[in-house]
């Protein structure tokens, strides 16, 4: 198991708001959903350590999972975390024991934020507002969405943590695998996955959107580029690389 020491670049704390409340928009099935507002703060983490291989990432891991993510929740105590529930669908190392995954950074209510409970003074739409914090410009799952997870327990018998805060995540999405806080020409590891067969650099959408209780919410991505790797390759390089460590 190993210690997730990281530094929280100073500066790299914004609040933006990006849509406030806005009348019906869209063809006549979307009509009933109306336009949100949306907060977002964003956090850039530099870590002590992390690991600048796949092979490296897969060699610390206390467990390597194909998994889907049956349900989750975002809470917020010095930073805000996502928990997710998974269902196992393929296993490469380690053992499940029902642990939840845990990710940092995520979306919740802002009504649910202490800055939002900090304040008294409050603008139009707070209340039903989403916050995004964005951590590293991660990805944040939602249910349904297929993960391969690099868990780190650090110490803990019933989570598994991501394995260097933001590295050990990947969306698998049009038979590929990202991982969006893993930037082209910026991490070590992004370049090194660009080596395995077929894997090619991706442009991340400018924007996303989530929809909850009759509002739709668009938050920004900050990120630019990142490496999709076809499934097959990424899934043979973890098993190639586990069997050299045995």
């Amino acid at each position: 198991m190993r210690s997730q020491r990281y530094f929280a670049a100073a500066a790299a704390f914004c609040l933006a708001l990006l849509a406030g409340c806005g009348g019906e928009t869209g063809s006549t099935a979307e009509r009933s959903v109306q336009e949100g507002k949306s907060l977002q703060s964003r956090t850039i983490v530099d870590m002590a350590d992390e690991a600048d291989t796949l092979q490296k990432l897969a060699e610390q891991a206390d467990w390597i999972a194909k998994i889907q993510v049956e349900s989750l929740s975002t809470v917020e105590s010095d930073t805000a975390h996502t928990q997710i529930v998974p269902k196992v669908l393929e296993t490469y190392k380690g053992s499940y024991d029902g642990q939840t995954l845990d990710i940092s950074g995520g979306i919740l209510p802002y009504a649910e934020t202490k800055a939002y409970q900090s304040t008294d003074h409050h603008e139009s739409g707070d209340e039903t507002a989403l916050f995004y914090a964005c951590w590293s410009e991660n990805y944040v799952p939602q249910e349904g969405d297929v993960l391969l997870f690099f868990g780190d327990t650090q110490n803990s018998a019933n989570t598994y943590y991501e394995l260097y805060s933001y590295q050990g995540m990947f969306l698998l999405e049009d038979g590929s695998y990202t991982n969006q806080a893993l930037r082209t020409g910026t991490h070590k590891l992004a370049d090194d996955l660009q080596k395995l067969q077929g894997a090619a650099a991706a442009d991340i959408p400018e924007t996303f959107t989530r929809t909850e209780n009759g509002f739709r919410y668009t938050f920004e991505n900050w990120g630019t580029q990142t490496v999709a790797v076809p499934e097959q390759s990424m899934e043979d390089a973890i098993k190639t690389y586990l069997g050299e460590a045995l």
